[in-house]
């Protein structure tokens, strides 16, 4: 038994020992001048904390809040936690290259109606630049997925405005 907890312990130092915590997330603002006839600003902001398990691997979890506003009409606020895997395929000088693969859910409040459920899964391809040893630059670049909202299923693969994203982590 206690050659048991010394190998589960020594297990737990191994992997703690390359770990390391990171917390960044993205800033973003969107316009879009044809949303159903109308235009539409959106702000958003997403913190996001994670945790190297590997060189390989890492778990993560990142907070989204949008604040969109219809020019001359409502606003509309949607908040989504979306828990996710990313694994790192290729590195390269400071340049690595992943895939993230999660699940998200959450609610979209549209002023004066009842808020709306949305539930996802999907993955989404990036790459880190390692610019220091506690700084990287992060961009994620596309999606393949499906979500659901309201009475709204979504499927599709693709690269546009909402699936670009630019970011920052700080590692301790």
């Amino acid at each position: 038994m206690k050659k048991l907890f010394l190998m589960a312990f020594m297990a737990i130092c191994a992997v703690s020992a390359n770990a390391q915590v990171w917390v960044g997330g993205n800033l973003g603002y969107d316009y879009d001048s044809n949303f159903g006839g109308q235009k539409v600003h959106a702000l958003s902001i997403s913190p996001e904390v994670g945790y190297n398990l590997s060189d390989k691997w890492a778990i993560a979890c990142n907070l989204d809040y949008t604040f969109g506003k219809i020019v001359d009409g409502a606003s509309v606020n949607t908040f989504t936690i979306n828990p996710y895997v990313r694994y790192t395929f290729a590195k390269t000088g400071i340049a690595s290259f992943f895939v993230d693969g999660g699940i998200e859910g959450g609610f979209q409040k549209v002023e004066d109606l009842d808020a709306t459920g949305i539930v996802g899964v999907g993955i989404q391809p990036g790459v880190a630049l390692q610019i220091s040893k506690k700084v990287c630059l992060v961009t994620k670049l596309g999606y393949l997925g499906y979500r659901h909202t309201d009475d709204r299923d979504q499927f599709g693969i693709g690269v546009n405005n909402e699936t670009i994203s630019f970011g920052a982590y700080y590692a301790f």
